[in-house]
């Protein structure tokens, strides 16, 4: 069993709006040949995305004949995991498929999509309630419930997301800095900062309130807090 997220993602632009998807079981022939083995990591994660099947994009500026394209020749607007795995009679597993957008824009989970023994395509929409709307006389009357906004998100710009962890120095030589210490006794650590999100992080200032810890670079002033440059890292695909 092969199984994928099912997604729909629009796209606004100067030139218009352009919608990506994989919703229904449309293959396009590429125009173009394309690597159709693309492959997506990001930092925050060791999963490896791709092509979601049947993915298409909307031209907003093409004819009407040839406005939609294949992912596979255009750059998709996300990416998704590829789960395989194979089931017994009888049994249950879970499973977590992942999805990434890769641009801005208003995008929405519609389903999953599977494959059995790489022929037969399933499709299996979410069907999500919303929450009963209790403003009106009429709402409470008639049940009327609000638009399901828990599968639908505002993809915007990217945001920087920081990790800190304590390591050894390399040129550690005491014996307080690889065994257990002393009362009174100090050791010398590093503090590492990554960044693993995918936008800059700008104007950073390090602070802990634990009197067991000293952030100092060996100068004068305040040795609680330090202010770094700026830390950057970005996502990478191959």
């Amino acid at each position: 069993v092969d199984l994928q997220v099912v997604a729909r993602m629009s796209r606004t632009t100067s030139n218009g709006t352009s919608l990506c998807t994989n919703e229904d079981a449309i293959q396009i022939t590429p125009l173009a040949n394309r690597n159709d083995q693309r492959q997506w990591t990001f930092h925050s994660s060791k999963l490896e995305f791709s092509v979601p099947h049947f993915c298409r994009v909307e031209d907003g500026e093409s004819s009407s004949r040839s406005k939609w394209k294949s992912a596979m020749e255009v750059d998709p607007y996300f990416v998704v995991t590829k789960t395989s795995m194979t089931l017994p009679p009888g049994s249950s597993k879970t499973v977590s498929p992942y999805i990434c957008p890769l641009v801005e824009g208003d995008f929405e989970i519609l389903g999953v999509r599977c494959r059995l023994l790489d022929d037969v395509w399933v499709y299996h929409p979410f069907s999500v309630k919303g929450e009963l709307l209790q403003n009106t006389r009429s709402n409470r009357a008639n049940r009327v419930r609000a638009e399901p906004l828990v599968l639908k998100a505002k993809i915007e710009c990217g945001m920087p997301c920081l990790t800190a962890d304590l390591v050894q120095p390399l040129t550690a030589t005491n014996v307080g800095d690889s065994g257990p210490l002393l009362q009174g006794q100090v050791s010398k650590w590093n503090l590492r900062l990554t960044n693993v999100g995918t936008a800059p992080a700008k104007s950073i200032s390090v602070k802990t309130n634990l009197p067991w810890i000293t952030i100092w670079d060996g100068g004068d002033g305040d040795r609680n807090s330090k202010s770094h440059e700026d830390i950057e890292c970005e996502p990478t695909s191959y």
